[in-house]
């Protein structure tokens, strides 16, 4: 059995910065509750046209294959799926804008991603008019857990597993067959149910609703606070954990699609690219190919905030914060 206690410690920073990254930047669903504590207030979801459990199985195939152009550099680059924690908002708008873009049959040769060619009227065409309908998940809660890294085969790597935590996540969703799914390639399934991608992030001792905006708003600055600091006293929710349905490239209903964020996505999944390389490399002394990056994936063990407090113990838990905010 691994010891997470001995995890070294030299590697802290490095995982700090990657999960700052999306801290700072990261039909209706019958998959779970969708219920809201706020009675007057309506719990939204996209209409999305309906796709097969095949087409659906090629996305996913089509989509991890994505290669990344930036501009000024007539290189491509892959994209690093298994960092799941870093840049969430960014590679949510790689989905959605490849998906946008692409139709079935979908093609032999993979999807490159031209920084060059992502324009506000292109943007905007996509938005109103998709190839393939996808919207955006957003889902806040005590997200921690610790992670198993495999490689393109399906093993485990070898080594402590590393453990992340923070306070709210982004993928995106498809209609199959009439269910929305969440597709997540940092994890072997590639495509889930929602309250089963939700069982990855979370404890299961913990509930995730489909919540209205105002509430999933209200939780989500609780988390901001409670995980990235800056650690005040709050009411603690009745509701842990909660998610949102938006339309493509949003994160709320009252936004216009993320025109400046999106255009320099591609920037922001080459600097992961090689942020993932120099991790793997620092971390578990593995030389990650270019050929090979995005098909690591990741096995997901995730934990109550007491796991979090014995194991890391931010100050929220009570040894930095004087007398800790987490009830008994």
């Amino acid at each position: 059995m691994w010891s997470i206690r001995s995890i070294n410690r030299s590697f802290v920073p490095a995982l700090c910065m990657l999960v700052c990254l999306c801290v700072l930047t990261c039909i209706r669903d019958t998959s779970g509750p969708d219920d809201s504590s706020d009675s007057n207030k309506e719990v939204l979801t996209p209409s999305l046209g309906r796709i097969t459990r095949e087409q659906a199985a090629a996305l996913v195939t089509y989509l991890r294959t994505v290669r990344i152009r930036v501009s000024g550099d007539g290189a491509e680059y892959p994209m690093a799926w298994a960092m799941i924690n870093g840049s969430c908002e960014e590679r949510a708008m790689v989905l959605e804008y490849v998906t946008a873009s692409s139709s079935f049959p979908l093609p032999d040769s993979p999807f490159v991603m031209n920084e060059d060619e992502i324009t506000d009227t292109s943007i905007a065409t996509l938005a109103e008019n998709p190839g393939i309908d996808i919207a955006t998940i957003n889902i806040t809660g005590p997200l921690i857990m610790d992670v198993v890294f495999r490689y393109p085969d399906g093993s485990d790597v070898q080594g402590d597993p590393s453990i992340f935590y923070w306070p709210y996540h982004r993928s995106a969703v498809v209609n199959v067959e009439g269910m929305l799914m969440v597709i997540d390639l940092s994890t072997g399934e590639g495509l889930m149910e929602i309250d089963d991608w939700a069982r990855n992030l979370v404890d299961a001792s913990i509930t995730c609703y489909h919540m209205s905006e105002d509430e999933h708003n209200r939780l989500k600055a609780f988390w901001n606070t409670m995980i990235a600091g800056p650690y005040e006293e709050l009411d603690r929710p009745d509701r842990l954990c909660g998610y949102t349905l938006t339309p493509i490239f949003t994160a709320r209903w009252d936004q216009d699609p993320l025109a400046d964020q999106l255009k320099w996505t591609p920037s922001g999944m080459k600097t992961q690219s090689e942020a993932f390389k120099t991790f793997m490399n620092m971390t578990y002394g593995i030389t990650v190919e270019d050929s090979s990056e995005a098909f690591y994936t990741c096995w997901y063990s995730p934990h109550d905030e007491d796991w979090l407090c014995e194991y890391r113990d931010p100050p929220y838990c009570g040894g930095n914060s004087g007398g800790g905010l987490i009830p008994p």
